[in-house]
């Protein structure tokens, strides 16, 4: 859900592709517009619209009229295991929330998973699959900045958060 306050207009973005445009106050369809299926979330930017696709985690922009003109990506994360022997690869794969920034972009809650092979189990340099470094476990939790228009830089990884799946900002934009 957005609210388009200039223009009157709330919109929903549905999982089935939808994006519904009602008004206010009546809440009266007044379009509607298969965009992609998956949807997640939508924010309004100056330039239009933002919608976070669930399980690729990818950001598609909008214009005013519904129509995708590109895409925001999440950035990867290259590091290496809690014992520094392991170099691991982590990639966007689930957008829990995306809310928007007061002064444009949005802050996006998501996972990246491991996209690098594991070791075998037992090997010196396997990482396993949990523990309280980031680093030790197949899937983090992570919190992300998208900025207007630059590229999103790596997020921290949420520790001790086994499932982050919701955030939001303050409407100055200080707390997250």
């Amino acid at each position: 859900l957005a609210l388009a306050a200039q223009a009157s207009e709330i919109l929903v973005a549905c999982a089935t592709g939808d994006v519904v445009v009602l008004s206010t106050p009546d809440l009266q369809e007044k379009r509607r517009a298969f965009v992609a299926a998956d949807l997640r979330d939508i924010v309004v930017q100056p330039e239009g619209y933002w919608l976070s696709l669930f399980r690729s985690a990818e950001i598609l922009v909008l214009d005013a009229k519904l129509t995708v003109v590109g895409k925001r990506g999440l950035p990867s994360q290259l590091g290496k295991t809690s014992k520094g022997n392991f170099s691991a690869s982590f990639a966007p794969s689930v957008a829990w929330r995306m809310r928007a920034l007061p002064a444009g972009g949005a802050l996006v809650v998501h996972q990246r998973a491991l996209a690098t092979q594991l070791p075998a189990a037992g090997a010196a340099d396997s990482p396993g699959y949990g523990g309280a470094c980031p680093q030790s476990s197949v899937v983090q939790s992570v919190a992300s900045i998208v900025p207007p228009v630059a590229p999103a830089k790596p997020g921290k990884a949420l520790v001790q958060l086994p499932l982050a799946i919701d955030g939001d900002v303050s409407p100055d934009g200080k707390w997250v």
